[in-house]
């Protein structure tokens, strides 16, 4: 009986240890995975409601100068209103705040990627448990990707007009986000959750 129990212990324990070194995106449950979502999704909802209203009433000229002026503090209160650490990124930032690390880098270079391969769908999305500071996170980030109306601001020269070039280039000196085409990575939505 007793060598019974001790098998049994043992199955548990190594159990345990093989799940805990398996893929850590098993260790996201659905219900945090959906937070996660939510907020991005919502983030995205309210940034763009603002950029389209203002397109409406002012066009590019307007949109760019919202960007510009409360794009980053809209984040920055969004962010504190969902309790997450939210940012948008790209490779190819306009504003330098929004430049990647590393990890969102390395990310965004996949997603590149799976755009080129054909494999890029409303759907993708990236879940990662790292260590960030030293404190274990859940590591999320979903692509943006270029629509028609984003060539207003981010297309070639073909799309931009020259006054909201130069408007770019007064807000933004050292400016990388151009020549953009429908379809492409634009950059990502970047959520970062503590979880120690």
């Amino acid at each position: 009986m007793r060598s019974r129990a001790i098998a049994i212990i043992t199955f548990l324990v190594v159990t345990v240890l093989y799940f805990s070194g398996c893929s850590e995106s098993h260790e996201i449950n659905d219900t945090v995975k959906n937070e996660i979502r939510s907020a991005a999704k919502g983030f995205m909802t309210e940034l763009k409601g603002v950029l389209v209203a203002n397109m409406k009433s002012g066009g590019p000229v307007k949109a760019i100068s919202v960007c510009a002026d409360t794009a980053q503090e809209l984040t920055k209160n969004y962010a504190e209103k969902v309790k997450l650490n939210l940012r948008r990124v790209s490779l190819k930032a306009r504003n330098p705040k929004d430049k990647p690390d590393e990890f969102e880098k390395e990310i965004l270079m996949k997603f590149d990627e799976m755009k080129l391969n054909g494999e890029l769908t409303p759907q993708t999305e990236i879940f990662k448990i790292e260590k960030v500071n030293g404190n274990k996170a859940i590591r999320f980030m979903k692509p943006i990707v270029t629509k028609s109306v984003c060539l207003n601001c981010h297309g070639d020269d073909n799309h931009v007009k020259p006054e909201v070039r130069k408007l770019i280039t007064e807000k933004y000196p050292n400016d990388a986000a151009r020549n953009y085409k429908e379809g492409d990575v634009r950059g990502a939505i970047s959520i970062v959750k503590f979880i120690d």
